[in-house]
């Protein structure tokens, strides 16, 4: 994994992006995380890429970010408010602790930011029950009411006198976002609890809530990269960075951007053939890895893949066009593996894309065969290092 061939030449492809996004298959794999961290230091040693934009909440990557940039606070801590396990591997800490060393020899305002671009499970919400944060007007108690709802329709069906409740936290909130400059970075936060509040007071429905949640993501990325103006680095799905719908017609963030920024929005898909990988099962709730067995469909783009010689490459498609059976190749339908936080064994395919791989992607990073990685127990870790 560390010696792919022309990496360099590839990487001066990357020189002259705004937003370069990359992708996973599915969250829990290990050559995935440790070659974005690969590809991450060069964008920033080397191409002057400046900020990094997580698949994570907004408001709870505020402490990362200065973790990051000022050394202030203790790792472990800060990544218990991200809202996701996906970036507390190992492979993840060591390129955070990567980018606080890099930052130290640079001067502040140079120094790498890190952000969340998800606005699902937000922090802020939290910060204002527990009032470390406050507003300039206080919150009435529905508003309040309305916050704890907020947790609760994450994950179930909330009642219309419920919603309506929480619909009163909108207008307070809105009118505290109303004082507030549009480069404050309390102000996205807040902008983030808006976006909460759309999705517990939407149809409960996979389909609905996917929409308003990419939409979402696709304005807090443009919100990031037009306040700072700096090459940008997002790390995501890749289901949400793709330049056109997969496997619903549910426009995803990644459609947004590629019509905002067209050509300077890259996206690398990460894609792979068998192995391992950890995710949640979708009966018991659980992590576990999982099992994906050699691909038999010859229409699938990673069985094609699979046959190359080079078990481990990356593929620039504008490049690669040049020569015409692979051009015919990228502009035929294939199918490809989708998989989220959660697997379900009994029907592994569920999701797949079936589309031109041109149409989905600007390049893919693809591995034969994978590994699971696995999730650090950060509490145990925060723990350890109270009782020594």
């Amino acid at each position: 994994m560390n010696k792919f061939e022309n990496f360099k030449e590839f990487g001066e492809l990357l020189a002259n992006n705004k937003i370069l996004a990359l992708g996973e298959e599915t969250h829990g794999i290990k050559e995935f995380g440790a070659f974005r961290a690969i590809l991450i230091k060069h964008l920033v040693s080397e191409l002057n890429y400046k900020n990094i934009i997580l698949e994570a909440d907004f408001s709870g990557m505020v402490d990362l970010n200065d973790y990051i940039v000022y050394g202030k606070g203790q790792l472990y801590q800060v990544l218990m408010k991200i809202g996701t396990q996906v970036f507390q591997t190992q492979e993840y800490l060591e390129l955070f602790e990567w980018l606080k060393n890099h930052n130290q020899m640079q001067p502040v305002s140079d120094r790498v930011r890190i952000y969340g671009g998800d606005g699902q499970s937000t922090f802020i919400a939290l910060d204002l029950r527990s009032k470390s944060v406050k507003p300039s007007n206080t919150l009435s108690p529905n508003a309040v009411q309305g916050l704890r709802l907020l947790s609760i329709g994450l994950g179930q069906n909330l009642s219309k006198k419920q919603k309506d409740t929480v619909l009163m936290l909108a207008v307070e909130i809105r009118d505290e976002i109303a004082l507030l400059p549009d480069t404050s970075i309390y102000r996205q936060s807040l902008n983030t609890l808006r976006q909460s509040i759309d999705l517990v007071t939407a149809d409960f429905t996979n389909y609905r809530r996917a929409f308003i949640r990419d939409k979402a993501l696709a304005d807090n990325i443009t919100w990031i990269y037009e306040r700072d103006k700096r090459k940008t680095i997002l790390l995501a799905h890749n289901a949400h960075i793709a330049n056109n719908t997969i496997y619903t017609d549910i426009k995803r963030a990644g459609f947004f951007l590629k019509q905002t920024y067209g050509k300077q929005y890259y996206t690398l898909g990460f894609s792979f053939f068998t192995g391992q990988f950890l995710a949640k099962d979708d009966k018991s709730r659980e992590y576990r890895v999982f099992d994906m067995p050699e691909i038999k469909n010859k229409k699938s783009s990673e069985y094609i893949f699979s046959r190359i010689k080079v078990p481990n490459f990356i593929l620039d498609f504008a490049s690669a066009s040049k020569n015409a059976i692979i051009d015919d190749f990228l502009k035929e339908k294939t199918f490809s593996k989708n998989i989220g936080i959660g697997f379900r064994e009994s029907s592994p395919d569920r999701m797949p894309g079936f589309m031109p791989l041109i149409d989905k992607f600007d390049g893919i990073a693809f591995f034969r065969v994978t590994s699971a990685t696995s999730y650090i127990r950060i509490y145990d870790r925060i723990k350890s290092q109270t009782q020594n």
